[in-house]
């Protein structure tokens, strides 16, 4: 039996609602999903009662949150997290307002650059519904408003190396770790195997900051790990005793690419070890 881990809705920047994610598990034959949207847990609500109710899947209750560590992106997952926590809550707050001031920093920079922004892009808010505004849909407005591609948006404007790049204010890993923690839940870092191949040294200094202020896992299965990589992470998380986690980090089907859910043949048996650590 396989499960997944790492999957994304229109809660924040996948394209596949919380019913389209819970049905296409059960119709893979999935065990068991984590929905771990991107700073927010407001679709977790629809998607305990499906799984309560509609379908033979098990809901972990998952996040995923954006963090700034050494002018590096790094993502923590949340397992078995209570999405009324107060922690989680105060938290968002603050990543949503970053969102949302990196959002109107962008469109500024385009109107100094004598683009003129169209009313229905005025406001990202309501374009990323129920989403706060995230990459994918400020590349979407970027690419309408200058004629860019989204591919040419994004690079340009929203990744760190980008000449137009505005930085947003995340909080730290270890604020996101210990929030998960006040939240009754389990930590793991996401998709870091990219850090462990450019800086050894780094991605170890990471996983001991991280792990002092509670972390509990590491994201082993990942589209971005090959099996060499896998056999590495799984060795770093024997070397500092942290659990596995994996996941597709789905965010629904995209033009011609399928879904990639359940791509990843994450085993039970992980769940399994996470669920006994509570």
């Amino acid at each position: 039996m396989y499960i997944d881990l790492h999957l994304h809705s229109k809660h924040s920047d996948g394209n596949w609602t919380v019913g389209q994610i819970v049905s296409h598990a059960a119709q893979i034959g999935l065990s068991a999903i984590a929905i771990t949207d991107h700073d927010s847990v407001s679709g977790l609500p629809e998607a305990i009662e499906l799984c309560a109710t509609a379908y033979d899947v098990e809901l972990v209750a998952g996040v995923e949150i954006n963090t700034v560590w050494s002018n590096r992106d790094v993502h923590v997952l949340g397992y078995f997290i209570d999405n009324k926590s107060d922690a989680l809550s105060d938290l968002f707050a603050r990543q949503v307002g970053a969102r949302h001031a990196q959002a109107a920093q962008i469109l500024h920079r385009l109107e100094v650059q004598g683009y003129r922004i169209p009313d229905h892009l005025a406001d990202l808010s309501l374009l990323s519904y129920p989403a706060a505004p995230g990459k994918v849909h400020m590349a979407n407005a970027i690419s309408a408003i200058t004629g860019l591609d989204v591919m040419q948006a994004y690079h340009l404007y929203l990744k760190r190396s980008g000449s137009q790049y505005v930085e947003r204010a995340s909080v730290s890993p270890l604020e996101a770790v210990q929030a998960i923690r006040m939240a009754g839940g389990i930590a793991s870092i996401a998709h870091s195997g990219p850090l462990l191949q450019e800086s050894p040294a780094d991605f170890d200094e990471l996983l001991q900051a991280t792990i002092k202020a509670g972390l509990r896992a590491i994201e082993v299965f990942h589209p971005q790990h090959d099996e060499a990589l896998r056999r590495s992470l799984r060795d770093a998380a024997r070397q500092y005793g942290l659990l596995e986690t994996g996941g597709s980090d789905c965010h629904g089907p995209y033009g011609d690419h399928p879904s990639m859910m359940g791509t990843q043949r994450v085993p039970r048996d992980l769940l399994e070890k996470l669920a006994s650590a509570i």
